[in-house]
């Protein structure tokens, strides 16, 4: 919100008090407040007016210049009582897409400087923000020590060495940065810190005292006490300078309040998000997703065809969906397991492999070679499992990356072996949103997974793999099934919002604008209100709204300029 002169606040519906001026809404402009507390009681009376102003075709982009205040009124912090010492909870009820938390940062360090940007940012912190962050040091999590020591000893010789090296550069340090105060700023920078971009925004307000960095990171007072969960409530991005987290889903009044600090986590096993929690942030989650049922590394289940086997948390045991009762310790159920393990973990390994190579380039077998993997995942993989993302996104970087290798030689996007390699590319992420939404509805309890995998049973025509080939009916009934009423996006994640924007982007490429309308008029509401400002800045946006308002017969994106 930010300050303007009005007659009254919509609020609590009096005028100014004293001196002060009301706060207007830095979303629409069209509503005033006297503080945040009287905006939430006007909130969901004004919810859907200022979505509908916001979402506007004649909405003034100019907004998104406005100096915006941080808003910490969001949550608050308490004692958990626990291991997890204090935690983050809501101070009132929020809605998807809702702004719970706009933080500037206590302080931002040029990570190209290594710790001597941490020091420098540090020591020049005020007595305040310095105690805060040292508050910091367990994250609102249960640390553990190093899973190898010798990576702890290490580290600690490191930093050692790097503060005798900023003490004779900097004599006055050595009196500020005694003991093992180094050591805990490098832990707390481990386990708090977010990557972050400074603006011009976050300057002007004193927040960064460094120029305009490519890469930084920063830390956050307020930020810091939400926690991590594999199945968070929160999304954040750095908007204007500042730290946003807006609601995920739906928050009552008093729930933890709870970030993912990995990336992909909706396409993550429980022992891929284990094992670099462990390594890179010392500590082993016991979110609800992961002392549950591993939902995204199912097996098929040999006894009753129409079931899936489930690993237990911190056991060797297995459950079906269907209740069939088979006991997996006998032999049968021990030969299943293994024999679909084994399989899985050396397509895994290809897949990794496959992905890993493409940094030495891109041949004319390769896309044959990924193709082949995929059909592979297909033929083993229960369609829940989520190799089926890691294949069709590795066969999307490939198609998408050989048809622009195809433009630079001189070929046009809409030539038919061009185009035929962008709707490959876009096929394929139009099946990892079909995915990730039916997951993120079995991770936030919407979907029971009983249900999710006889859906699945039943859907036996669904195409899970894809061909390379000239018809182009597969991603038009791709996209229908996708747009159909009954199949609306549940969550305003990044997995999501990502994945359909760069999908649009491959059929604008491939000359399909109507498709394109189509696919983003069904996430407009994400788009436009929602999404982190990396994919919609105001310029996407205006050719976002123009494209589907005309129904595609208006693309003011750039990519179709891309032909030589």
């Amino acid at each position: 919100m930010t300050s303007v002169s009005s007659p009254i606040c919509n609020g609590c519906g009096e005028g100014p008090r004293g001196n002060s001026k009301l706060l207007i809404c830095s979303r629409c402009s069209k509503a005033w407040y006297h503080d945040a507390h009287c905006q939430r009681q006007h909130y969901p009376e004004h919810k859907s007016e200022c979505r509908q102003i916001v979402m506007h075709p004649k909405f003034n982009q100019s907004q998104s210049d406005k100096i915006l205040l941080s808003f910490t009124e969001g949550l608050q912090v308490i004692d958990s009582g626990g291991e997890l010492g204090k935690v983050a909870i809501a101070s009132c009820d929020f809605s998807p897409l809702d702004v719970v938390l706009l933080e500037p940062p206590a302080i931002v360090f040029d990570e190209e400087n290594g710790y001597f940007g941490l020091f420098d940012a540090f020591l020049g912190a005020s007595s305040e923000v310095k105690k805060g962050i040292l508050q910091m040091e367990n994250g609102g999590e249960s640390v553990l020590a190093d899973p190898v020591e010798y990576q702890g000893i290490m580290r600690d010789m490191l930093v050692d060495s790097e503060m005798r090296r900023y003490t004779l550069q900097n004599p006055s340090a050595a009196r500020n940065l005694t003991g093992d105060l180094p050591n805990n700023l490098v832990r707390i920078v481990g386990i708090n810190a977010h990557s972050f971009t400074p603006t011009n925004d976050s300057i002007a307000n004193g927040s960064t005292g460094l120029g305009l960095l490519d890469k930084a990171s920063a830390l956050f007072i307020m930020g810091s006490k939400v926690e991590h969960s594999c199945a968070p409530n929160l999304r954040f991005c750095t908007y204007k300078g500042m730290l946003r987290y807006t609601a995920e889903i739906p928050i009552s009044c008093g729930d933890r309040l709870s970030i993912s600090y990995l990336k992909g986590t909706l396409h993550s096993p429980r022992h891929e998000r284990q094992d670099f929690l462990q390594e890179s942030k010392k500590f082993l989650c016991k979110c609800s997703r992961c002392v549950g049922p591993d939902e995204c590394s199912p097996l098929h289940c040999n006894k009753c065809k129409g079931g899936a086997l489930f690993h237990a948390a911190n056991s060797n045991k297995w459950i079906c969906s269907a209740s069939c009762g088979w006991d997996i310790s006998s032999p049968g159920g021990i030969a299943c397991i293994q024999t679909q393990s084994i399989t899985l973990d050396e397509l895994a390994q290809d897949i990794t492999f496959f992905r890993e190579s493409l940094q030495y380039g891109i041949e004319e077998s390769t896309l044959a070679v990924v193709m082949d993997a995929q059909a592979k995942v297909v033929k083993i993989a229960h369609p829940l499992h989520w190799l089926h993302v890691a294949a069709w996104d590795l066969v999307s970087i490939v198609a998408s990356s050989s048809a622009r290798i195809l433009m630079m030689e001189g070929l046009l996007p809409s030539a038919p072996k061009v185009a035929k390699l962008l709707r490959l590319s876009a096929t394929c992420q139009i099946h990892q949103i079909f995915w990730t939404e039916r997951n993120a509805a079995i991770v936030y309890d919407e979907l029971k997974l009983k249900d999710a995998v006889a859906n699945i049973e039943a859907r036996a025509s669904y195409p899970l793999r894809v061909d390379f080939s000239e018809n182009t009916s597969e991603i038009c009934n791709l996209i229908d099934l996708l747009c159909a009423p009954e199949q609306r996006p549940l969550h305003d994640c990044t997995e999501v919002s990502q994945t359909v924007f760069h999908a649009g982007q491959d059929i604008l490429l491939a000359d399909d604008p109507k498709l394109a309308s189509q696919l983003y008029a069904t996430y407009q509401n994400l788009f436009l209100v929602g999404t982190a400002p990396w994919v919609m800045g105001d310029k996407n946006k205006e050719s976002f709204r123009a494209l589907v308002q005309s129904g595609g017969l208006e693309n003011l994106f750039d990519n179709h300029l891309l032909a030589p």
